[in-house]
């Protein structure tokens, strides 16, 4: 299982990995679904979740 952190920030989405580093910076949520559907995830993956977290504007992704 891997997992993402997203974070609105203005009015763009930074993504951070398992591992606290910005991987990408994103303009909508369409380029974090694409970010996440063909560069994320491995090829064949099963699913993935996006859950809102506590603190506005921040996603957790999980891919299973």
């Amino acid at each position: 299982m891997k997992t993402l952190l997203i974070v609105k920030h203005s009015k763009l989405y930074h993504i951070y990995n398992g591992e606290g580093e910005r991987v990408a910076i994103l303009a909508s949520r369409e380029d974090i679904h694409f970010y996440i559907k063909h560069i994320f995830c491995p090829p064949l993956f099963t699913s993935y979740t996006l859950k809102p977290t506590v603190v506005a504007g921040t996603f957790i992704v999980t891919v299973k």
